[in-house]
């Protein structure tokens, strides 16, 4: 018992002194974060990156348009895939012209029309694909990502090109987190925005055909370009190289696809579709509407009638899952004729009374539309998300979320895919 007590006591002596120090020490936090710097460029350097090089893995692809022998395939934000499409069973990706913040495309007579991200409308010769010239930019015509002032000079104008991006940490108050920051300088008529930050159109030959979720649109000598969704810009391009903004129409309804049709426009909106009267090309007037559930819609016509899908899981926030057939002889007063429920459907074609729908993860399904009181399933190719298709001599193009299908048509007993480009996921 004499050895044991003194070892406890020197052991309680012990567990106090360090019990006493740890009360005098003072909390130390660290907290670690990402700091962002931005780069900033004059408008013209950022410009400068606009040109054609060879062809590049499709990652994101997004709105599609077939032009000559050729298919222009928008890879969202990025720019613009050129497939030579001589042999649908051989397609080549020859292209890709970068155009950083680019969503929406059309072409006419050689010429590529495109919004790119800094609130501008582009016009680029591709005679050559693999040599694309810029040939003109419209500025500001879309709802601009950035002020610039009183000045539209390009070398005044700065802009956000890049991010630096680094680690940081900190020491902090125990219990006190603090308020990050962006660091930089403030710069006044600088844009917010970084392209790679966290339909059938009527016509001949000489213009592009666009698929159906396409917000451009080609009609004889004007381009019908949505802004975002809240006006339509009328560009006239009569001289296709020399660009002219003419006229600016602004909208009531948020819209997102527009597709022209003889003097028309088919507007679909996340809560109708409309129709423009364009007799007189500058001046789109509205003339009929037709209301459905809040969901967003892609229109195609064939004169007679209009074909607009509805589905769920987008921004637009609906639940329903439908094609519309409406009767249009009165366009002042579409009626709705028949609805028939689908999947998921996105965009859809008509190739004389084939019709074409993506129904989203169901595929490609292809109806004979000779009685719009009874479609007849003719087929249906699953196995991949469906979103866009164009049809045109027996070829149909199809834009799925894991590549760009092609399937031949000209016997609708036989219908088969000829060919497929594949989508690679981008390297993080």
């Amino acid at each position: 018992m004499k050895r044991i007590f003194p070892f406890a006591g020197r052991l309680l002596c012990v567990l106090i002194l360090l019990i006493g120090a740890n009360g005098c020490l003072k909390d130390k936090v660290t907290n670690t974060y990402q700091i962002q710097t931005p780069v900033y460029e004059t408008l013209t350097q950022a410009r400068s990156v606009i040109k054609a090089g060879g062809g590049s893995p499709l990652q994101a692809p997004g709105k599609i348009v077939v032009y000559k022998n050729y298919i222009f395939l928008n890879e969202e934000s990025k720019g613009v895939h050129v497939v030579d499409n001589t042999n649908p069973a051989l397609p080549k990706n020859i292209s890709f012209i970068n155009i950083p913040g680019n969503i929406d495309i059309s072409v006419k007579d050689d010429i590529l029309y495109a919004d790119e991200a800094y609130g501008d409308l582009v016009a680029i010769d591709i005679k050559d694909p693999s040599r694309a010239v810029v040939k003109k930019y419209i500025p500001q015509i879309f709802n601009t990502y950035y002020n610039s002032g009183t000045t539209l000079n390009p070398d005044s104008v700065q802009v956000i090109t890049g991010w630096i991006t680094r680690d940081t940490t900190l020491n902090v108050a125990s219990g006190n987190m603090p308020q990050l920051y962006y660091s930089g300088v403030v710069c006044s008529g600088c844009t917010s925005f970084l392209a790679a930050a966290p339909g059938a159109n009527s016509g001949n030959g000489t213009k592009a055909v666009n698929g159906s979720t396409s917000a451009f649109a080609i009609s004889n000598n004007d381009l019908y370009a949505l802004s975002y969704g809240s006006r339509i810009n009328v560009v006239d391009i009569s001289s296709a190289a020399n660009p002219d903004l003419v006229n600016q129409v602004n909208l009531t309804d948020y819209t997102q696809t527009i597709y022209p049709f003889g003097n028309k426009l088919f507007l679909g909106a996340y809560d109708g579709m409309s129709i423009f009267d364009i007799s007189d090309p500058s001046t789109p007037v509205k003339q009929g509407s037709f209301a459905h559930v809040r969901t967003c819609d892609p229109v195609i016509t064939d004169g007679q009638h209009a074909f607009v899908t509805l589905r769920s899981g987008t921004t637009c926030q609906g639940y329903t899952n439908e094609l519309d057939v409406l009767d249009i002889t009165d366009l002042s007063n579409p009626v709705l004729l028949k609805t028939y429920p689908l999947t998921n459907p996105r965009g859809l074609c008509k190739d004389g009374d084939l019709l074409f729908i993506c129904d989203g993860t169901d595929g490609l399904k292809i109806y004979d539309a000779a009685d719009i009181n009874h479609l007849t399933p003719i087929k249906a190719t699953g196995g991949f998300e469906a979103n866009d298709v164009i049809a045109g001599n027996g070829i149909a193009i199809v834009l799925a979320a894991d590549g760009l299908y092609q399937f031949d048509y000209s016997d609708i007993q036989n219908i088969h895919q000829i060919s497929k480009i594949d989508v690679h996921a981008a390297q993080l």
